[in-house]
């Protein structure tokens, strides 16, 4: 088991955004989560990276990880991406890079470069490893977040909506990107998407979310013909 979540809740004054939540993810898994906006998706993400405390308890690779700062969680083995995605806008997409390996695993400066080439390579982004974060375009900005993620060596990997805002071609070769990242690393990732036909092709699970709470988890054929998922999330007389 890589990462055990227990009873976890989080509240913003008499909001409950995250209400007794348990789950469990084996080591290698791909899980997809979804849920209607404000469903505590992203809240969910921001407690497992460090960024909220939450009530109950989570553990990662078998230690408490509860109470952790974000670079803590990234010095664990924890890596995450944005909806809107975040790069050092002056910096170029090869520093960019190179900073997540360099803040991701303090004391080992061997072989950066290689490791950047490898990512640059991975990511088709070798053309534009030049261009400061400023001035390239979505797609690009995403792919770099993404390699920036993978530089600091995660053991998990946290994707939120990772495909939004892209064009069917962009999103045919983002997903692609993300089955070479698994096939390549094996990484856990857990991955937040509100278009269902991708969650069901990629995940070994799913976990929908409702106000906060676990409506349903288990194997995507079982979860996108679930009555309550049907009923609350995906919604009636949808082929």
């Amino acid at each position: 088991m890589l990462l055990s979540v227990k009873n976890i809740g989080l509240k913003f004054g008499n909001l409950v955004a995250i209400e007794n939540l348990s789950f469990d993810v084996q080591e290698g898994e791909f899980l997809g989560i979804a849920g209607p906006n404000g469903a505590g998706k992203t809240t969910l993400f921001n407690i497992l990276a460090g960024y909220y405390h939450s009530t109950g308890q989570i553990q990662f690779r078998e230690q408490d990880i509860t109470r952790l700062t974000p670079y803590q969680a990234c010095y664990h083995g924890i890596a995450r991406t944005f909806q809107i995605p975040t790069i050092f806008p002056s910096l170029s997409v090869h520093d960019n890079i190179k900073f997540g390996i360099q803040f991701g695993n303090p004391g080992k400066k061997r072989n950066i470069e290689i490791t950047i080439d490898k990512l640059l390579t991975l990511m088709n982004l070798q053309s534009q490893k030049d261009i400061e974060g400023k001035n390239i375009d979505l797609f690009t900005k995403k792919k770099t977040m993404l390699a920036t993620a993978m530089a600091t060596k995660p053991k998990l990997l946290l994707l939120d909506e990772p495909i939004g805002g892209l064009n069917p071609d962009e999103i045919d070769q983002f997903l692609a990107l993300i089955y070479q990242i698994r096939a390549k690393t094996g990484v856990t990732i857990l991955m937040i998407e509100h278009l269902m036909e991708y969650l069901v092709d990629l995940s070994d699970r799913l976990l929908i979310l409702s106000f906060g709470k676990k409506l349903c988890i288990g194997l995507p054929n079982d979860v996108i013909n679930n009555k309550h998922v049907i009923k609350d999330y995906i919604g009636e007389g949808i082929d």
